[in-house]
């Protein structure tokens, strides 16, 4: 007797399947999946066809730099990065606002106010948000990636090895569906990373953030272009502060806490500003004690009255502070360490290549030195404060870095006698790499084109020499 009914899944294809002439992106086929939250995605599938679905060749999983979607609807487009033409990928086209898709509406003055939020508000005069901002991003991306997982998968459950690909925006994305979905007993799941720009620490961009507080000039307001933009966005990608310290939008936090509270608002803080430090002779190096001298002299001048000097100090000083009302004194959490993966949990740090822009970098540098070679743990970074691209990236790395050391390796010494490679696991399986900065043209994130998904020349090297190693289609 059968005891479960199987009722398929409402999975509708369309646009077919058809053949592009002249260009080495054969097949590509378009799927509409429902999501929970609301609505349904779409999964495009490139040189994936029918009898291909069941096969055993490792897939490619590319999350987009930027959302397709507009409050007008879904407009996926069907262009790979040219640098992933050549092997079979499955593209999640998510749905996020972008504040450069639609043209400005007119509104009236009293919701002048509102519209910069109109891609994130319904209506600007209602105060309902749409349903594009987090986490409906990652819920699309689970979405698809579930769909993947049950019509992808090869049979009797043999093994099919998938990479996730990710760039800006779908970088983090990436980032978070690697990190919980990398299960390393499973015959089909993530087995490798590849994040570009990224942003794996929302929170790094508000006021009380501890490396914005202990800046002494703030940062430049016209930076690097693209990641400016973020900063920006804040307020039109997430509905409140509170969704930046959710862990997959901060891929970080799934290793650390934040050091930070929840402030109220993107721009406000809940911490006194910090006390400018005295200010120090550039020539001889000594402390400039102009102020500190003046405050001494304006207090030396003040008169005391008679009355004050027989009056008993000490009963002034408690009837001073009992009419002063004692006010709750914040403070900063430290940032506590978490045990990442559980080790209860299937879950492995996958193989990762973070890749970053460094803005100072130039065409000419890269053409002089040549192209430049993978960090590892053992190099010491450079100490910057400043919220960068290299920042974001250097953090998710170190952290993973220490889940490698500190959890896994950890517990296999206690059974494992013959593995050797101890002190460079970690660095081996992740790659962290800086790579040279695209035209400034390029940079802004409404300016990035399906080309090449705002990846420079180096970038798109390295990336596959790092997929030709683990995905073996060097003979397509």
């Amino acid at each position: 007797m059968q005891r479960w009914v199987l009722i398929p899944r409402p999975w509708r294809v369309f646009n077919g399947t058809f053949r592009r002439c002249f260009s080495s992106q054969a097949v590509v086929q378009h799927i509409t999946v429902p999501c929970a939250s609301s609505g349904s995605i779409t999964v495009s599938l490139h040189n994936v066809s029918e009898s291909d679905r069941q096969s055993t060749t490792p897939l490619l999983i590319w999350v987009p730099p930027v959302s397709p979607c507009t409050k007008y609807g879904l407009q996926p487009r069907g262009v790979l990065p040219s640098w992933l033409r050549r092997y079979p990928t499955a593209v999640i086209h998510y749905r996020w606002p972008r504040l450069s898709s639609a043209p400005a509406k007119q509104t009236s003055p009293a919701t002048t106010g509102d519209s910069e939020n109109l891609d994130r508000r319904g209506e600007a005069d209602s105060g309902v948000l749409s349903p594009l901002c987090w986490p409906v991003p990652i819920h699309d991306v689970l979405s698809g990636y579930s769909w993947i997982i049950e019509n992808l998968a090869p049979a009797s459950l043999a093994r099919r090895d998938v990479y996730v690909c990710g760039s800006y925006l779908g970088a983090g994305l990436a980032a978070a569906l690697a990190l919980t979905e990398s299960h390393a007993h499973q015959p089909m799941a993530i087995r490798g990373l590849i994040a570009y720009n990224g942003i794996f620490d929302w929170t790094t961009f508000l006021p009380d953030h501890p490396n914005n507080r202990s800046l002494l000039v703030p940062q430049n307001s016209k930076g690097f272009g693209s990641f400016q933009q973020f900063k920006d966005l804040l307020p039109a990608l997430f509905r409140s502060p509170a969704d930046l310290f959710d862990p997959f939008a901060s891929p970080c936090l799934f290793f650390h806490s934040a050091p930070l509270l929840v402030p109220p608002d993107f721009d406000q803080g809940l911490l006194p500003p910090p006390s400018t430090p005295p200010r120090r002779n550039k020539s001889a190096g000594l402390l400039d004690l102009s102020s500190m001298s003046k405050a001494i002299d304006k207090l030396s001048q003040t008169a005391i009255s008679p009355t004050d000097a027989t009056d008993d100090p000490l009963a002034k000083l408690a009837g001073a502070n009992a009419e002063m009302p004692s006010a709750p004194v914040l403070k900063a959490p430290r940032k506590g360490y978490l045990a990442f993966p559980p080790r209860w949990s299937t879950l492995k740090i996958p193989e990762t290549l973070l890749l970053y822009e460094n803005p100072l970098s130039s065409d000419a540098d890269c053409l002089a030195t040549g192209p430049k070679t993978v960090k590892s743990p053992k190099t010491k970074l450079r100490a910057r404060r400043e919220n960068s691209f290299e920042h974001q990236a250097a953090e998710l790395a170190t952290s993973m870095w220490r889940s490698v050391d500190k959890i896994e390796l950890k517990e296999r010494r206690k059974w494992d006698d013959q593995f050797e490679d101890w002190d460079t696991e970690a660095e081996m399986r992740v790659q962290l790499a800086e790579v040279n900065a695209m035209d400034a043209s390029k940079r802004p994130l409404d300016s990035i084109n399906d080309s090449d998904a705002g990846v420079s020349q180096e970038g798109q090297e390295v990336v596959t020499e790092w997929l030709q190693k683990r995905m073996r289609m060097t003979d397509l």
